[in-house]
């Protein structure tokens, strides 16, 4: 493989490299690995293997004086016990449910042990009494370091990832539960992308998908009409030919923000749905655009090409929110093209090659961030065919390598 010439074709023209500037050893060639499938599946995942809710159950049923306890006073119990303490009284259980819907814990006592260990050192805010019916899915939680934190103290399931370049966040909710308080609507997301000036939306779920649903309708779906969520008006119109609104563009150009046609058309062309968002709050009005890919099933690869366009339009805006469903799998494939994208990018320029390790590194300190981030072998598969677009290199010396993988 050449190095990448200034006279080459490039669909996704971000940078231009002079042939001086790389190294010619094959400075990608990390994009093309000997094993894809082995080198995923040995990534960390550095997620909870068991849901956060039932091992909050099974600590109330184990530790008697724990019973009617919140989360906070069982994580402080626990957390003061050692490894030692807390498994000679699991050895002790004598509870026919924890032998029945755990039957591992007899078996594999350090399991449950590190496990609840490590909801309490890395997943705790997600796992309160007051927040886990906030979560669409109980196993899925915001790692404390990296969550998403409101000026208000509210919580949602949401991480800031790429050091703090994007959000990553799971798709709202039908209802919000803040303080015994129920709200309808999603007046929490909002106050996300509202308090850390997010330009971009970018979903990759659908509303509904296989008879489940997967996200609350969070968006008007008439162009003259407003959506409340909480202080939050919305409203929202696709964007066509005609492109950005005047005042869209103003407002996007007073935050540093230049949307280039052609990027607009680019993902129009790979038939995701692109919108213009006005959300007002007090008075104050901003401009958020919205990407919507509406043909990327869940645990699914997705289609490189609009993964590729959707990226390049994501690294031109100011910490965009990237959600699916749960938040971890599209989502992070998304995330992950970026990442690696922007690294790779790095080393160029300092005309060095890539280290063949970049991928499975780069996603090992992305679900660091936000754990589990891609789920499956055929996201990760589809993450290193957009890398390849957005570099405009030739996939055919892929082919064979796929093939055996």
């Amino acid at each position: 493989m050449s190095a990448i010439s200034s006279s080459e074709t490039v669909s996704f023209p971000i940078i231009h490299l002079e042939p001086t500037s790389v190294n010619e050893q094959d400075p990608l060639a990390f994009l093309y690995p000997e094993d894809m499938k082995r080198e995923f599946s040995n990534i960390p995942t550095f997620e909870l293997k068991i849901r956060s809710g039932d091992l909050l159950k099974e600590a109330r049923f184990v530790f008697k004086d724990l019973k009617n306890k919140s989360s906070d006073e069982i994580f402080t119990f626990c957390e003061n016990l050692s490894e030692e303490e807390f498994s000679a009284v699991l050895k002790n259980i004598n509870e026919p449910y924890v032998e029945l819907q755990y039957p591992q814990f007899r078996t594999n006592l350090p399991i449950y042990v590190s496990e609840f260990k490590k909801m309490i050192r890395e997943f705790s805010v997600g796992a309160k009494t007051e927040n886990v019916k906030n979560n669409r899915y109980a196993d899925i939680l915001p790692n404390d370091a990296t969550r998403v934190k409101l000026s208000d103290g509210k919580y949602y399931n949401g991480n800031e990832c790429i050091s703090g370049r994007v959000i990553m966040c799971q798709g709202p909710m039908e209802k919000e539960i803040h303080r015994g308080n129920i709200t309808y609507g999603n007046p929490t997301f909002f106050q996300m992308i509202w308090e850390n000036r997010s330009s971009a939306i970018a979903m990759v779920t659908n509303y509904v998908e296989n008879g489940f649903p997967k996200c609350a309708r969070y968006l008007p779906s008439i162009a003259t009409h407003q959506l409340m969520h909480g202080p939050y008006s919305v409203k929202a119109k696709e964007i066509g030919a005609e492109g950005l609104s005047s005042d869209g563009k103003e407002r996007l150009t007073l935050e540093g923000i230049t949307v280039g046609e052609e990027i607009l058309q680019e993902l129009r062309k790979e038939g995701v749905k692109v919108s213009e968002l006005e959300i007002s709050k007090d008075g104050e009005v901003k401009t958020v655009i919205h990407s919507h890919i509406t043909n990327w099933e869940d645990k699914k690869g997705g289609t490189a090409t609009a993964v590729a366009a959707s990226v390049r339009f994501l690294l031109a805006m100011k910490k965009p929110v990237i959600h699916c469903s749960a938040g971890i799998g599209r989502a992070g494939t998304v995330a992950l093209v970026m990442a690696v994208y922007l690294a790779a990018l790095e080393y160029l320029k300092r005309g060095e090659p890539c280290p063949q390790d970049l991928f499975p590194k780069t996603l090992a300190s992305l679900r660091q961030e936000r754990a589990h981030a891609v789920q499956t072998f055929d996201q990760y598969r589809v993450a290193y065919d957009a890398v390849k677009i957005l570099f405009a290199l030739p996939l055919v010396k892929s082919v064979n390598a796929m093939i055996k993988a």
